[in-house]
C-alpha cells in the first residue's frame, strides 16, 4: 500500500463517493461490503479506518477492526439516531473504547478537517 492511500472507508457508495470527490480516490480505498474492508486490513496497516455505523453488527464490526489495526484511528459515521449507541463504542475511563472517535454525518468542514488532518495517532 502506498503512503498517500492511509484512509479506508467502510460505507454505503454514496458516502464513499463523497469520500472520493472531496480527497480524491488515491487518498483511500472505499468498501461497501465489510467482509472486503476486513480483508483489506488485513493485508496492510491503516492510518485512518472511517465506518458507516449503518452496518447490522456494528460493535462486533468494530472489535474486529481493532484486533486487526490496533493502532489505526477508527471513526464511525452516524445519523442523530444512531449517536447513543455509537457513543458506547467509544467507551469511557471504566470500559476499554472499540472506536477513537465518532461523527453526525452528513461532516461540516471542521470535521472533515479534524477527520483527515494529520494523524498523531490514537487519542
Amino acid at each position: 500500500m502506498t503512503a498517500a492511500a492511509e484512509m479506508l472507508v467502510l460505507a454505503e457508495p454514496a458516502v464513499t463517493n463523497e469520500f472520493s470527490d472531496r480527497l480524491g480516490s488515491d487518498a483511500l480505498r472505499a468498501f461497501d461490503d465489510p467482509y472486503e474492508a476486513l480483508e483489506a486490513m488485513e493485508s496492510g496497516d491503516w492510518a485512518r479506518i472511517v465506518i458507516a455505523a449503518s452496518y447490522v453488527g456494528l460493535s462486533g464490526l468494530c472489535r474486529a477492526v481493532r484486533r486487526l489495526q490496533p493502532n489505526a484511528r477508527v471513526v464511525v459515521l452516524c445519523g442523530p439516531a444512531a449517536e447513543l449507541e455509537v457513543r458506547g463504542l467509544a467507551g469511557g475511563p471504566a470500559t476499554q473504547s472499540t472506536i477513537d472517535d465518532y461523527f453526525i454525518y452528513p461532516l461540516t468542514n471542521d470535521e472533515w478537517r479534524q477527520l483527515t488532518g494529520a494523524v498523531v495517532g490514537r487519542r
